[in-house]
């Protein structure tokens, strides 16, 4: 699926999908803000070129698609 896309696509699905497996890992189920605010202020300073609004534009489109962690995480439990 990801073979077209450009490095920075690919960048922005691979860090959300980080962040977010992050917080379910430490027991948390966090709201989008709460996972586009970890990436913008604990992740590297690139991460500040990409909008806000693109990283909640990610976030919901992981989950129309089904590529979010919270069912690896289910699933481990």
């Amino acid at each position: 699926m990801m073979k077209t896309w450009n490095t920075l696509r690919c960048e922005i699905l691979a860090t959300a999908y980080s962040a977010w497996k992050d917080f379910l890992d430490q027991g948390k189920n966090p709201t989008d803000d709460e996972i586009v605010y970890e990436i913008l202020h604990n992740w590297h300073e690139n991460k500040k070129k990409v909008s806000k609004k693109r990283w909640l534009n990610a976030l919901q489109w992981m989950r129309e698609n089904h590529i979010t962690p919270e069912k690896v995480w289910k699933n481990e439990r």
